[in-house]
C-alpha cells in the first residue's frame, strides 16, 4: 500500500467520525445533471476535458451519454479530447464564443469550468444563443467565499499547479488559470439576470476535504467544514452548483 493510499484510508474513518455524510460535490453534480437531462436531449459539455465526471463517480456517466440524443464537447486543449473515451462529438475551441448554431442544445454544461472564464457575460450570451428556449446551464466551480478558495486564489500560478498536482495527484498540464469572476451567488445571479437567465436552482455546498495528504492537518479542515454545515455560514462553504434556465 502507497503512503497516499494510506492517507485515504485512515481520511474516509476520520470523514465518518467529524462529519458524517460528507462527500464529494462531483456526485451532487452529477444528480443535477441527470435531473435535467431528459431522454433525447442535446447535450453540449463546455470545458469537457477527458471525462464528464471523476473515475471514481462510477459508471454514471456512460449512463448519461446514453439518455441523451446527442453528445457535444468542447475544450481549448486537443490532447485532453481525445483522451475523451465517452463523447463522440468533440470541438477543439474557444468555450466563450462556441462556434454552434443558434437553438441547437437543450442542456450546457460546466464542470470546474466557471472559475476558468475571462470574460462572463460574453459566456453567457453565448451560452443563451445555443440554448434552444428554456434549456438550461448546469454548472460546478468553487465558492470565492470560502476560505481555501480564497488562499487560492493568492497564490501564484505556478506555484498552485505544483500544489494541486501534489494534493490531486494531477498533471500541472491538467491545471488552468482560475480568475473567480462568476465564483458567487451576488455576481451569478447579476450576470445571469443581465444574460437573460433566470436562476431556478442554487446550492452552497461543502465537498470532502482536499488535505488528504497532509496527514493529521485534515482533521483541522474536517472541524472547519463541520462548522460550515451549519446554516449561518452556508454562503462559505467549499463549492456552488447552479441551474440557470434560458428565458
Amino acid at each position: 500500500m502507497t503512503w497516499r493510499q494510506l492517507a485515504y484510508r485512515m481520511y474516509w474513518k476520520l470523514e465518518r467520525v467529524i462529519t458524517p455524510g460528507l462527500r464529494s460535490t462531483q456526485y451532487d453534480y452529477r444528480d443535477a445533471l441527470l435531473r435535467y437531462l431528459e431522454r433525447g436531449s442535446g447535450w453540449l459539455d463546455v470545458g469537457c476535458g477527458h471525462a464528464i465526471f471523476p473515475d471514481w463517480v462510477g459508471d454514471s456517466a456512460r449512463a448519461a451519454v446514453a439518455r441523451a440524443g446527442c453528445v457535444v464537447g468542447i475544450e481549448y486543449g486537443i490532447d485532453s479530447l481525445r483522451q475523451h473515451a465517452l463523447i463522440r462529438n468533440r470541438v477543439v475551441g474557444d468555450i466563450e464564443r462556441a462556434p454552434f448554431r443558434p437553438d441547437s442544445f437543450d442542456v450546457v454544461t460546466a464542470n470546474m469550468v466557471i472559475e476558468h472564464i475571462q470574460n462572463p457575460d460574453r459566456f453567457l450570451r453565448n451560452v443563451r444563443v445555443v440554448l434552444r428556449p428554456g434549456g438550461f446551464l448546469i454548472a460546478h466551480t468553487p465558492n470565492i467565499r470560502n476560505y481555501k478558495v480564497r488562499l487560492a486564489a493568492l497564490l501564484p500560478q505556478g506555484l498552485k499547479n505544483r500544489l494541486i498536482a501534489w494534493f490531486e495527484n494531477r498533471h500541472e498540464d491538467d491545471v488552468f488559470p482560475t480568475l473567480y469572476r462568476m465564483n458567487s451567488e451576488a455576481a451569478i445571479r447579476d450576470l445571469a439576470s443581465r444574460s437573460g437567465f433566470r436562476v431556478v436552482e442554487f446550492r452552497s455546498l461543502n465537498s470532502s476535504a482536499s488535505t488528504v495528504v497532509l496527514g493529521p492537518v485534515v482533521i483541522a479542515e474536517l472541524l472547519a467544514t463541520r462548522l460550515l454545515n451549519t446554516s449561518a455560514l452556508s454562503r462559505y462553504r467549499s463549492n456552488l452548483i447552479f441551474v440557470l434556465q434560458r428565458v
